[in-house]
């Protein structure tokens, strides 16, 4: 089986720089013999986290019937994830913000003790699941880059090492997180050689294996 991986771009402009960055590493795959998967979180339909911990006491089912229970599986099942995000007002946007947070219900369910690392998702519906051990999902690279508008990085650098994707790190190998500036044109990206250049090393980054 080829090896897969799966780009989640977050931004919801559809000609935007996020597009053009995911497109771009996901063709990077394709010539390495990646399967590829494109997920735009703009338009797919994922609820925000109740904080109602159901997942917690049901084999990490969430109990949100949406889009991301599909997701779930899709991510259980590739090696390599790149996730684009844009900065809006000096953090990440709501789309990536609403999936991470919703990533939680692969974490520390009643099955951890029962078996061990073992995570539990949902395949199907809420009586058809199977268990992921925790090493399968350690084994899932994921490298992030953001975009924004503004030229200087200052203050998204010290957001980043705040620990905004601490929690990405309990579940994945996190490989890379890069910031893209000076890009408020739609699609401007695609134009700076200096950019396409970190667009690059992230995906070689993630391909190689």
């Amino acid at each position: 089986l080829n090896m897969k991986i799966i780009g989640f771009n977050a931004s919801p402009r559809f000609t935007g720089n996020g597009k053009v960055i995911s497109n771009k590493v996901l063709s990077m795959a394709r010539e390495k013999g990646f399967d590829t998967e494109f997920i735009d979180l703009s338009t797919a339909h994922i609820k925000p986290c109740q904080s109602c911990n159901y997942c917690k006491t049901h084999a990490g089912i969430c109990i949100l019937d949406d889009d991301m229970q599909d997701i779930k599986r899709k991510i259980t099942d590739c090696d390599a994830i790149i996730l684009v995000a844009p900065i809006y007002f000096s953090q990440i946007n709501a789309q990536a913000t609403v999936f991470i947070n919703r990533l939680y219900s692969f974490f520390q369910t009643e099955y951890v003790q029962k078996y061990e690392n073992g995570y539990v998702v949902s395949v199907n519906d809420f009586n058809d699941f199977e268990i992921i051990n925790s090493d399968k999902l350690k084994n899932i690279k994921i490298s992030i880059i953001l975009t924004q508008g503004e030229k200087d990085t200052t203050d998204t650098e010290k957001y980043i090492e705040s620990g905004l994707f601490n929690q990405l790190n309990l579940l994945f190998d996190v490989k890379d997180v890069e910031i893209l500036p000076d890009n408020n044109e739609p699609g401007i990206v695609k134009d700076k050689k200096d950019q396409i250049e970190v667009i690059e090393k992230v995906a070689k980054n993630l391909i190689t294996q």
